[in-house]
């Protein structure tokens, strides 16, 4: 698998890095994917950032999503965090049903309800308190978070 990292300036949210750290191609197009289609293809309409893909070092690949200004920086960035935080709850959730690798798994089988008391908890959160939140999971599935 692979890692995320976030970088941004705190004081200017005009522009967001999300990196992604992967070993081989799989991993690349798995995080890459994951991360485009769950967090940042949900972005809001209203918020209308620019994303771009961008390449860094070798074995790195990522997005950068720039904002109009700092308060639809922090909007935007408060909702990538909250749903890279749900997106990972639910995996954990629902580890046993993901890994059975049958390719028949019926998403509306699965008992979304598991997730609602995550979903309440990270309702209101802004983004720091939400890249503690996933900080705090870290060792259960998810890299850390950096600024």
């Amino acid at each position: 698998m692979g890692t995320f990292r976030f970088t941004y300036d705190d004081d200017n949210l005009k522009e967001i890095r999300v990196i992604c750290k992967y070993e081989g191609e799989k991993d690349r197009e798995d995080l890459l994917d994951t991360i485009k289609t769950f967090c940042i293809d949900s972005i809001p309409d209203d918020l209308q950032p620019t994303v771009s893909e961008i390449n860094g070092e070798e074995g790195e690949t990522g997005y950068l999503i720039e904002c109009e200004n700092t308060e639809k920086g922090e909007e935007t960035l408060t909702h990538i965090f909250k749903y890279m935080y749900l997106v990972t709850k639910m995996a954990m959730i629902f580890k046993d049903e993901f890994s059975k690798g049958s390719g028949n798994l019926n998403v509306e089988d699965l008992d979304f309800s598991l997730l609602r008391p995550d979903i309440e908890k990270v309702e209101g959160m802004g983004y720091r308190e939400l890249a503690s939140l996933i900080g705090n999971i870290d060792k259960e599935g998810v890299d850390h978070v950096e600024n």
